[in-house]
């Protein structure tokens, strides 16, 4: 086995028992900020992934041809929302095309407690590599709604925090079901490195 780059990764090939397979992927990213006439704060992201049928790389095994194509766009609005959006596509020779979009926004009510809300909307048009996976075989279209309250003591550089979150479908086609869920969570930092 081998692997080739001469570009840091940007476009990189490898060669498993005679497959002959390459991947590209561009990055980019623009600082709202730095354009003063817009006047206002915030980012747009974007990235474009191709890999070929027979592509390995670490958390990369590609079993089909495979485009990808994702766009996210984050304002803050006011010093306490924040609204940020994003879109996403894959396109697989065999798993075929699914597209999903999402809008979120979040709303701190003091440095310590926020709460979010968002939509995502969903498609997926082939189920072929789905394997054993039931929900993974599931095409057609689905629309859920999520809220999530969180609590950090000391704000964003606090230590810990804990949340609720729960999600409902709006709607949905006959081939998807219900994404219906709640729970709780939380994380704790274990060292500032």
């Amino acid at each position: 086995d081998s692997a080739l780059s001469l570009d840091q990764g940007v476009v990189a090939q490898t060669r498993v028992a005679g497959i002959d397979a390459r991947a590209q992927r561009v990055d980019a990213a623009i600082d709202l900020a730095e354009y003063p006439d817009l006047g206002m704060p915030g980012s747009v992201t974007a990235y474009l992934m191709q890999r070929d049928d027979g592509y390995s790389a670490p958390g990369m095994l590609t079993s089909e041809d495979l485009d990808q194509f994702g766009l996210a766009l984050k304002l803050p609005v006011t010093a306490q929302l924040e609204l940020v959006a994003r879109a996403d596509q894959r396109d697989g020779s065999v798993s075929g095309k699914s597209d999903s979009a999402e809008l979120n926004a979040r709303y701190a009510f003091t440095p310590d407690w926020a709460a979010s809300v968002g939509v995502r909307r969903e498609s997926r048009d082939s189920a072929l590599a789905a394997g054993n996976s039931a929900i993974l075989a599931e095409t057609g279209e689905r629309t859920d709604v999520a809220a999530k309250l969180a609590y950090r003591p000391g704000g964003e550089t606090g230590p810990w925090s804990v949340y609720a979150l729960a999600q409902a479908t709006l709607e949905r086609d006959a081939g998807r079901r219900d994404n219906d869920r709640f729970g709780v969570g939380g994380d704790y930092r274990l060292s500032d490195v």
